[in-house]
């Protein structure tokens, strides 16, 4: 395997993780959002 192809199959992998991570955040970032929305109702229920 020559060193474009290692450089390409870096690149290609990187971008994958950084998906991976941006899409992780979106899900924690929704989660909060809906322990938050939770919490409002409960406590203008009280």
């Amino acid at each position: 395997m020559n060193q474009t192809t290692k450089n390409k199959e870096a690149q290609v992998t990187n971008k994958y993780k950084s998906e991976d991570a941006v899409q992780r955040k979106e899900n924690l970032l929704s989660k909060l959002k809906k322990i938050l929305e939770r919490s409002k109702k409960k406590i203008f229920k009280d």
